[in-house]
């Protein structure tokens, strides 16, 4: 029997970064898949939060895309074996999704490069899944 593997690209998995449900489906469907058979794996973009700094990264890709006239670095990272159930990877996009929150700047409102933020990030997981 061939085994199913699935990708899951999100803005959020609980336990890593949350902000509503979509992280608690995302954390925990990846569990359910496991028991089914399934190979599941999360990748979200890299925050500032708590739960980062308590676990150690492997960098598995770098890459680069040019992006309305500027170069835009990121790396792929892996988290180090048994920090979650499932192979969870995070894209590292300096000053893009490196703050304190997943969605809001500190009074509230929404980033107002929400727009470019989540096209970088969607731009490196395809960059990184090309190559794969």
């Amino acid at each position: 029997m061939s085994k199913h593997k699935v990708l899951h690209i999100s803005t959020e998995c609980y336990p890593v970064a949350k902000a509503g449900g979509m992280a608690d489906v995302v954390g925990s469907l990846p569990i359910y898949q496991t028991s089914q058979g399934w190979v599941p794996s999360v990748v979200t973009p890299k925050y500032n939060l708590p739960w980062y700094e308590k676990h150690t990264f492997r960098k598995v890709f770098s890459g680069s895309f040019n992006m309305e006239g500027r170069e835009v670095n990121y790396d792929v990272q892996k988290v180090k074996k048994d920090a979650l159930p499932f192979d969870y990877y995070t894209v590292d996009l300096p000053g893009l999704f490196d703050r304190d929150s997943i969605y809001l700047k500190p009074d509230g409102q929404g980033f107002e490069d929400e727009a470019e933020r989540n096209l970088a990030f969607q731009r490196a997981v395809l960059g990184w899944l090309s190559v794969k």
